[in-house]
């Protein structure tokens, strides 16, 4: 903790940013420390710049066994050696820096976790500020980078016997 003379010396800003900062770890530990068995936790993202939420997030927390809204990294908190002890990584073939696939490196990882019987949890609290803009959504629904995504996002949720990666692909692309 912060000696009192430390305080005095930081401003105003840098004091409200701490206090966030601290009220948003708070946040994360007490879920964590109160479940020990919580290995992965999914929290909100506050839009600051938007009167709505961000996306369309459940009010309750809830225990997830399937995926009830797209996830995003700075949504997502977990134990590093629950994850790394069942194999568990971001599929680096998708997300950030990927041509075609951008995306869904996220919901893979959340799913791949679910596959392994972890403890998944969303929690209805914001725990990070966002513009609401984002490189996703600035994307129109038919865009090239989108399509080519969902299918073979299905396909690797899925397997190669996917049928909405033939169907939905395809049928976009051409």
């Amino acid at each position: 903790m912060l000696l009192e003379w430390q305080m005095a010396k930081l401003d105003f800003l840098q004091m409200m940013m701490l206090h966030i900062l601290m009220s948003i770890l708070n946040t994360v530990i007490k879920r964590f420390k109160n479940d020990g068995l919580l290995d992965i936790a999914l929290f909100k993202i506050n839009a600051f710049n938007y009167d709505s939420e961000y996306k369309n997030y459940p009010t309750q927390k809830i225990k997830l066994n399937k995926l009830p809204f797209s996830v995003g990294t700075i949504e997502i908190v977990f134990r590093v050696n629950r994850v790394k002890h069942n194999n568990i990584f971001f599929d680096e073939r998708f997300g950030a820096g990927q041509d075609l696939l951008i995306g869904s490196d996220e919901n893979i990882f959340i799913l791949d976790c679910i596959k392994q019987d972890l403890n998944v949890w969303f929690f209805p609290e914001y725990i990070v500020n966002h513009p609401y803009e984002s490189t996703v959504k600035k994307l129109s629904k038919y865009h090239k980078k989108k399509v080519s995504v969902t299918g073979v996002f299905d396909a690797r949720i899925n397997g190669l016997i996917a049928p909405k990666a033939v169907l939905g692909t395809i049928k976009y692309t051409l």
